[in-house]
């Protein structure tokens, strides 16, 4: 079953399914919302119900109480319709929106395609860095040196982040990586 959600104030609206999250869907509609974790453990995807029901879903209790549902407070990483929504939420516009984080990664998956390396990145397991498409990310190597990497997935899909590295050589020196 559809659902109708609308979003305040910016009367952006779009159509769910009953089985997806408020969150999931908006994404998927290229509406980025506040989020981080998408487990309901943080908070940061909190947003007001102005009409409408939801599943609440499984989320910490800490993080929503039940005074904030009685006042119409879900968690949109986890919430799911029930009847169609209309919800207030700030709406990520721009990257100064977005909270600069330092968090460690591990390399998932290496795929190579030619002379372009696919590396996939995976975060914590309660951690999602949120991010607009043509963003980058500063890798941290040894020595603290700082290396700038465009994101090549889109950020809706954010399990893993993938990067795509070109190798190039050059001439009397090692092969060495820049991004693509």
């Amino acid at each position: 079953m559809a659902f109708n959600v609308l979003i305040k104030p910016s009367d952006h609206s779009f159509i769910m399914e009953a089985d997806e999250t408020i969150l999931e869907a908006g994404l998927r509609h290229g509406f980025i919302l506040p989020y981080s974790c998408r487990d309901g453990v943080c908070g940061t995807c909190k947003g007001l119900l102005l009409q409408g029901t939801v599943d609440y879903g499984k989320y910490e209790d800490s993080i929503l109480s039940e005074a904030e549902k009685a006042e119409g407070m879900a968690l949109f990483c986890c919430a799911k319709p029930t009847s169609d929504l209309i919800i207030e939420c700030r709406e990520v516009n721009a990257a100064k929106d977005i909270p600069v984080k330092t968090l460690p990664c591990r390399v998932h998956k290496l795929e190579r395609l030619d002379d372009v390396m696919v590396i996939y990145l995976k975060l914590p397991a309660n951690e999602r860095l949120q991010f607009l498409a043509g963003q980058y990310i500063d890798i941290l190597m040894k020595g603290s040196k700082a290396r700038s990497f465009s994101l090549a997935n889109a950020p809706h899909d954010d399990e893993f982040l993938q990067l795509h590295v070109r190798n190039i050589s050059v001439a009397n020196s090692p092969s060495m990586f820049s991004h693509k």
